[in-house]
């Protein structure tokens, strides 16, 4: 088109981008058509006032361009581009649906029609200066879309809250009370875009549901009082984003109540959410039967956790990630936490979490219920416990010694994944074996990795990488076996040791067993990889490993003196010291032979 000329560059083989434009004066129309695909103007500064009309054709899947590049357009034509729209403002089609890209800093008495829009893109109100926004049904502000737009820092407010159209744009944080009108469906509450900043009120009160549903960004909203006034559906997921604490629950409202400043439904059983400030020892009220899912989640203020004797079940991720929880009272009634299907990983994430006590009443243990629990140490189980599933305990890297009940039945992949010893009693719970898996095949990584299984008196020596596949001849035949009798059994080690190929691997577990059971058949071999052993260990400077191998009483003196003179003394002291004691032992019977 006469008067308009685009620069493009190569990305790659299969795509290229405009990266730069020139408008003639007086040019009013520019046509996207004789452009590259992809249109990315950002980083131009110039304007070009003159143009009023935008045409996007077929071929256009993304146009990136400042309002204050056209600051004056009139007219989107989208031809047969069902990526775009057409209209007064430059509006695309998303993932889920429309998204507002540019107002290109329309005038006060100009509308902005955002019929079908769903979100609003960063930057989009730059400039603009109109108030006259109609059909607004968001469910996304991001957090930047009203930077630079005027009217944020306007003191319009009217009961506290400074609204454009339906949309909520900032609050008056000396306002006692704060009310979002009726007709607001958007919130964006993020004044000085920094996210440092908290907005702060005393009571935030709210009459329309779609209000909350935009609210992806407000994080910077602090207040005592959330009250919702309107009778209808509450997302929570977003209620849990705003910083409160306590909630109320006003007017006719046939769902939902509030009890002790929590969020409950309409019967008062059902914990549906806690305010986010809400902090140090939390009892929850009697009555409460269910906690659901992401109740508590993310709250940091948490310290201490009691819950009632009338409560039954807790929901997903309830109390995932509350950094300060340190202490749980279960109370008397409930009989699981969590379970396999849907509600898993109840208490995940609470890294301040030092002591656990399972009562009787708890009979399982769902899904990654305490996992990444990282600074758990004890866990004690009373007898009740009969199920733990899969990766319950995984990721606790503290919890180096795990007891279990009598009364276990079954448990399952990567329960106690992190586990250095696993203690049971008489009888070997169903699938421990998988449940003390963190990997499936060996690598130089997982050398040591072994778990030690035992009841007291038998010890079982389990290298973690050894390969579920590899030990499926042993759990289906184990189910509720006395330990005493698989540990007893000659033929165990060497069909453990039978699946291993990795030599260092077969060589450490070796080396565990013998230490417990000083097998004349493990001895002979270890005696023979003798040297293999020494040096490994001596390149990896491995120093306390090998005092632990040499004590063992397996290397002749010849060995030790070959190997004495290759040796880093720095890096590796107390072998040195130990090979050389040894050696001087050899050497003091030998000069008390006399010979002639």
């Amino acid at each position: 088109m006469n008067g308009v000329r685009f620069k493009n560059r190569r990305i790659n083989i299969w795509n290229s981008a405009t990266i730069g434009i020139e408008v003639a004066d007086g040019v009013k129309v520019v046509d996207f058509n004789d452009a590259e695909p992809n249109v990315e103007l950002r980083s131009v500064k110039k304007q070009f006032p003159s143009v009023e009309t935008l045409i996007i054709g077929k071929s256009t899947s993304t146009l990136e361009i400042s309002n204050f590049m056209f600051p004056n357009v009139k007219e989107v034509i989208s031809e047969n581009n069902q990526d775009f729209k057409s209209g007064n403002v430059l509006i695309k089609h998303g993932y889920d649906g429309f998204k507002l890209l540019n107002t290109f800093c329309k005038q006060a008495d100009e509308v902005i029609d955002l019929q079908d829009v769903i979100s609003i893109s960063n930057y989009a109100f730059e400039g603009c200066l109109s108030k006259n926004i109609i059909n607004v049904k968001l469910q996304c502000i991001e957090q930047y879309a009203f930077h630079g737009y005027p009217y944020m820092s306007s003191v319009e407010y009217v009961n506290g809250a400074n609204c454009v159209g339906d949309i909520c744009l900032s609050i008056d944080e000396d306002a006692d009370v704060v009310e979002i009108p009726k007709n607001i469906t958007s919130v964006v509450i993020n004044e000085d875009f920094s996210g440092n900043t908290k907005v702060k009120c005393n009571k935030l009160v709210i009459y329309n549901a779609k209000a909350l549903e935009s609210c992806s960004y407000v994080t910077g909203l602090s207040c005592d009082t959330i009250c919702i006034a309107y009778d209808g559906y509450i997302d929570t997921n977003r209620l849990n984003i705003m910083e409160s604490k306590r909630f109320e629950v006003t007017g006719k409202n046939n769902r939902y109540t509030t009890r002790d400043g929590f969020l409950y439904d309409y019967s008062g059983k059902m914990l549906l959410l806690c305010p986010k400030l809400r902090g140090g020892k939390i009892t929850i009220p009697d009555r409460t039967r269910y906690i659901a899912g992401i109740a508590f989640r993310y709250n940091p203020n948490i310290t201490e956790l009691v819950l009632p004797d009338s409560l039954a079940f807790i929901g997903e991720q309830a109390f995932s990630e509350c950094g300060a929880l340190s202490s749980i009272d279960f109370g008397k009634g409930l009989s699981q936490i969590g379970d396999s299907a849907r509600n898993k990983f109840v208490f995940s994430g609470c890294y301040e979490l030092k002591k656990l006590h399972i009562p009787s009443n708890i009979k399982s243990i769902g899904s990654g219920a305490f996992s990444s629990c990282r600074s758990l140490q004890e866990i004690i189980f009373d007898e009740g416990v009969e199920m733990i599933d899969e990766s319950a305990f995984s990721w606790c890297e503290s919890a180096k010694t795990i007891t279990l009940p009598e009364s276990l039945r079954c448990t399952y992949k990567n329960a106690f994944s992190r586990a250095d010893k696993i203690i049971v009693k008489d009888y070997l719970p169903d699938g421990l074996f998988e449940a003390a898996f963190v990997a499936d095949t060996p690598s130089e990584n997982n050398m040591y990795d072994i778990v030690e299984i035992t009841d007291g008196e038998y010890k079982l020596f389990l290298p973690r990488c050894l390969g579920r596949n590899a030990i499926s001849d042993y759990t289906h035949d184990f189910y509720l076996a006395r330990f005493s009798d698989i540990a007893s059994k000659d033929s165990y080690e060497n069909k453990i040791l039978s699946y291993i190929s990795l030599v260092p691997l077969k060589q450490n577990l070796s080396i565990l067993l013998y230490e417990y059971n000083h097998d004349k058949a493990l001895g002979a071999y270890l005696r023979r990889a003798a040297s293999s052993i020494m040096n490994r260990l001596i390149s990896n400077d491995d120093d306390e490993r090998l005092v632990g191998f040499l004590r063992l009483g397996l290397t002749s003196a010849n060995t030790l003196g070959k190997f004495q003179k290759n040796m880093n003394h720095e890096k590796m002291p107390l072998s040195s010291a130990y090979i050389l004691n040894e050696i001087n032992k050899t050497s003091s019977k030998k000069s008390n032979t006399f010979r002639i």
